[in-house]
């Protein structure tokens, strides 16, 4: 129980799904801001319950680990096609790539390396409502004025109001 980061095993053999990253990483639409941060340079799953659980290390352990940042910029670089084909074994709602995306964005934002900025920035401006929301959300994270200049356009020219809440909410322009 200690070792889950949202709190969401609530009694032994107790999960509340509602605060699971694991679940989160793999729904549609957005990650719960309450979340994000502890989504950290996660892209798929959580599995901290597993490393903290005995029985659980036989699985991770033919887990293999790969470099966060590269893989950030790979997800966010290349088009749908290349996505499933690496990433099919994935479950990905209605095998769309968007919810891996998504997720690249968020840990992006956790992750703040300036190398990953303008990688986020240029999602402001994608067609998927929802990448951009979560790239709002990201671009804010690095707090520096670059970001801070590139949200507030973007907010100039947003139309959906589920976009404008995270560009213009408590995480966004203040």
């Amino acid at each position: 129980m200690p070792a889950c980061p949202t709190g969401a095993i609530v009694a032994p053999g107790v999960l509340d799904a509602t605060r699971c990253l694991a679940y989160w990483l793999q729904t549609p639409g957005l990650i719960p801001l309450e979340l994000r941060s502890a989504v950290g340079d996660r892209l798929y799953g959580c599995d901290d319950c597993l490393t903290a659980c005995p029985p659980g290390q036989p699985a991770l352990a033919q887990s293999v680990d790969l470099p966060v940042r590269p893989l950030i910029k790979r997800i966010l670089g290349v088009d749908d096609q290349t996505l499933l084909a690496e990433y099919g074994h994935f479950y990905l709602p209605g095998r769309r790539p968007r919810i891996l995306r998504r997720n690249a964005l968020v840990a992006a934002g956790n992750n703040r390396s300036t190398g990953l900025r303008n990688v986020v920035i240029g999602y402001l401006g994608h067609p998927d409502w929802l990448l951009r929301a979560h790239a709002a959300w990201a671009t804010a994270q690095f707090g520096d004025t670059t970001s801070a200049a590139a949200l507030s356009a973007a907010l100039a020219s947003e139309d959906d109001a589920r976009v404008r809440a995270e560009m213009d909410g408590p995480i966004g322009l203040r």
